[in-house]
């Protein structure tokens, strides 16, 4: 997958993500991360690599984590 395959599925889930329409995207980087099935419970985390698709705006910005293999969004990080 690529930079921009990893946005335009940002992109196309931009509602359902919850990405307020001011927002703009600012980078697409990929990197190793640490992925459990889920997070609230104990077990195991597993390496994932990822595209960490950023969108900013003067209040926040949000990450959100797209398996590289799948597409699959893992989780979405947001910040004031």
């Amino acid at each position: 997958m690529t930079d921009r395959e990893a946005t335009v599925i940002v992109e196309k889930r931009r509602d359902e993500l919850q990405i307020d329409p001011e927002m703009a995207c600012e980078s697409a980087e990929r990197a190793i991360v640490a992925h459990k099935e889920n997070p609230d419970e104990p077990g195991p985390t597993e390496d994932r690599v990822a595209w960490l698709v950023t969108y900013a705006c003067e209040w926040g910005t949000v990450t959100v984590y797209v398996d590289d293999a799948s597409g699959e969004v893992l989780r979405v990080r947001r910040s004031a």
